[in-house]
């Protein structure tokens, strides 16, 4: 796969909430790897695991360790440039935020954002990194809430506006004030995946000062540089997400994958071989990257972790563990887990 990154306008908002705090944001900014734009008018990338050890360093300089929470507060909205635009002439909030999950992978390239309802017909935001050698990150998982909800009550102009319930997955830190501050709602951590509810009423508020037909205008841009982006990496996605859900089902076949993805096996194998990957390939990573998940930020037995990565013996779940990572489970939770 190609590496994570992300639009470079996140560095540049980081850097000058590192200034305003009365840091060397040049010298701090040699820590990220800045590569050229991935498509013609949008900005330079950086790759996300430079811009996450930034995040480290900047947390540690500042003695903030809910740096995550704050970077983005006071920010102009329009320096995030098209997306920015686009959503402030959205007309309501359920169309803002549905922008922003379409056309997410054009400011950051390994997340995996979605909405949908669960069975009790509550609205779910989840989000997550497609990238397994990127884990799950404190900052990355403060600033992907905290920007939604600081950007939302700047297009509804209620200051107000937040979820009903925020789920991280990093642990507890050790001062809860900043997030119930911030979020004003229940915060809770330790979860599988990083995900927020938010009710109906003010998913559906309206935007304010909204055009659509410079909406219309937008959206057309924005089509044209996801299409330049490359859609074709997105099958990876829907190939990975899709055998995720279904792991704890047992092995999904590429068949069963293909038929909920509405393609043939043949399609579904030149579509991946398109982007280099075969779906044994695709199934291993993402045992591996849900296994690390697991021991990482659970206290699931082992024979439970093997059961949901459709392994019906524990001891395949472990020689093919150590096939991954050169340990076992238990040495990787020793020395990874998160109490």
């Amino acid at each position: 796969m190609k590496e994570s990154v992300f639009n470079k306008v996140f560095l540049d908002l980081l850097l000058n909430y590192l200034t305003r705090q009365g840091l060397d944001s040049e010298a701090l900014s040699r820590l990220c790897l800045v590569l050229p734009p991935v498509a013609e008018g949008l900005p330079p990338v950086v790759t996300s695991a430079s811009f996450y050890q930034l995040c480290s360093k900047a947390a540690e300089l500042t003695g903030d360790e809910n740096i995550g929470l704050h970077v983005y507060q006071d920010v102009d909205w329009a320096e995030l440039g098209i997306l920015a635009f686009a959503c402030s002439n959205t007309k309501t909030i359920a169309q803002a935020l549905d922008v922003i999950l379409r056309y997410q992978r054009l400011y950051q390239s390994d997340a995996i954002a979605k909405a949908e309802r669960d069975k009790d017909g509550k609205l779910i935001f989840t989000y997550g990194l497609e990238d397994d050698f990127l884990p799950a990150n404190r900052y990355d998982n403060d600033m992907c809430f905290a920007t939604i909800v600081y950007s939302m009550r700047n297009l509804s102009g209620n200051p107000n506006w937040t979820f009903s319930e925020i789920y991280f997955t990093h642990p507890v830190p050790h001062d809860l004030s900043e997030y119930q501050a911030v979020f004003n709602c229940p915060v809770y951590f330790n979860a599988i995946q990083c995900h927020a509810v938010l009710s109906d009423d003010l998913y559906n508020l309206p935007v304010q000062g909204g055009d659509s037909r410079l909406f219309s205008i937008l959206e057309a841009e924005l089509n044209r540089l996801y299409k330049e982006v490359g859609e074709e990496d997105n099958v990876l996605l829907e190939v990975q997400q899709a055998v995720a859900e279904a792991l704890c089902r047992g092995v999904p076949s590429i068949e069963d994958i293909a038929a909920q993805l509405n393609m043939t096996r043949r399609t579904l194998q030149r579509r991946l071989s398109e982007v280099n990957q075969t779906y044994k390939g695709v199934m291993e990573k993402v045992r591996q990257q849900l296994a690390c998940r697991y021991l990482q930020s659970t206290d699931y037995p082992l024979v439970e972790i093997a059961f949901l990565l459709g392994y019906s013996e524990l001891s395949a779940f472990i020689r093919a563990f150590r096939r991954w990572t050169g340990e076992t489970p238990q040495k990787y939770r020793l020395k990874t887990h998160h109490t």
